[in-house]
């Protein structure tokens, strides 16, 4: 029993040092400064689609008012209609470190019900326990969303 409690501990304390490390992304390797976020987790379909699965209470998501259960549709202008198309950082390296940095703005297009509407927030550093909170569901933060994206489930 103490030894499953050991290596669950190691593999919690591994996955704390190795998700923050890898959460920019390659395309984002060269930005300064923290891992930007929103306050977002996103959940991917089967059909590629997004939704916001969660928003943290007190983050920039939530105080622009996105909520739980949006369709995200685009993200910085950029469409996000499948897993094979890129989100905001698809246009440059210099636009993905801009969008990888706390304090840049970023705007969510959603759609509620049948409406459809800008969701603008400015980032903020990643907590640490963001990526974490998620990762048992495959959840990974993507500098593209400044999000926590899960995969579609299987």
């Amino acid at each position: 029993m103490l030894r499953k409690i050991v290596l669950s501990s190691l593999a919690v304390l591994a996955l704390a040092v190795a998700v923050p490390a890898f959460a920019g992304g390659e395309h984002c390797s060269g930005a300064k400064g923290a891992t930007a976020w929103g306050g977002a987790c996103l959940q991917r379909s089967a059909d590629g689609a997004l939704s916001v699965a969660e928003v943290a209470a007190g983050s920039p998501a939530a105080r622009a008012g996105l909520k739980a259960g949006d369709i995200v549709l685009a993200v910085n202008g950029k469409r996000v209609a499948n897993a094979k198309e890129s989100g905001a950082c698809s246009m440059s390296a210099s636009s993905c470190a801009a969008s990888c940095t706390a304090g840049a703005q970023m705007t969510y297009t959603v759609r509620r019900g049948t409406a459809t509407k800008d969701v603008k927030l400015k980032l903020v550093p990643m907590p640490g326990d963001a990526a974490e909170r998620f990762a048992h569901r495959g959840g990974v933060h993507d500098a593209n969303y400044a999000a926590v994206v899960m995969p579609a489930a299987k």
